[in-house]
């Protein structure tokens, strides 16, 4: 087994039972995929507790599993430290906010081989982006997928910052959710084009 989905309504109790069906750890399992409300800490510790069991993750995704209400974003982080192997990342449509980017930095120690990292649609705005531009050990990033997060030419810096110390060769800000559109001037796209160039001629930037 390679790739694990679990796109049905979770509970802390369900997660309890398929660790306990699992016979050591999995060293096969390379691919994550998990489609349910994780807003709930019993959820979170119970999947903390699966995580033992699969220590070859590289492909982790948790798109839309965290929603508007309060949440305990510390065991986001507590889960991420328990996948060093991670290459790719996806919390597409999570409401992460600074605080939760925060987090992600904190853990950012165990992210070390992270290649691809998708935070669209994660409420993050143009200071959370000063949070993010700060993660020492994202550094072998080569793609980064940050569309409708509310990001302007407030976050230029921040994001020249991020390509300066990665190898990126694509970045996503595209729109398509118009409550949490990127809104770069089109003066700022240009600029943002032509420095990401001089330091990356081969990236790739999509607005």
């Amino acid at each position: 087994v390679e790739t694990i989905s679990l796109l049905c309504q979770l509970t802390a109790e369900g997660l309890g039972i398929i660790e306990q069906k699992l016979t050591g750890p999995m060293q096969g399992v390379k691919k994550l995929k998990i489609q349910d409300d994780l807003c709930d800490k019993d959820k979170l510790l119970a999947l903390k507790r699966l995580f033992h069991r699969l220590p070859n993750v590289k492909s982790l995704d948790l798109n839309q599993c965290f929603g508007e209400e309060e949440w305990d974003r510390t065991l986001l982080g507590d889960l991420l430290k328990e996948t060093p192997h991670l290459q790719a990342l996806h919390l597409s449509g999570n409401n992460l906010g600074h605080f939760g980017i925060e987090v992600l930095c904190a853990a950012s120690s165990s992210l070390s081989n992270l290649k691809e990292l998708d935070l669209s649609e994660c409420n993050l705005g143009d200071e959370v982006m000063k949070a993010l531009a700060t993660a020492q050990h994202l550094s072998n990033l080569i793609e980064i997928i940050l569309e409708s997060n509310n990001l302007g030419d407030d976050s230029i810096e921040s994001l020249m910052l991020i390509i300066n110390q990665c190898p990126l060769e694509r970045l996503w800000l595209e729109n398509y959710n118009h409550e949490m559109e990127n809104h770069f001037s089109e003066a700022g796209k240009e600029r943002l084009q032509e420095m990401a160039k001089s330091i990356r001629p081969g990236i790739n930037v999509f607005f």
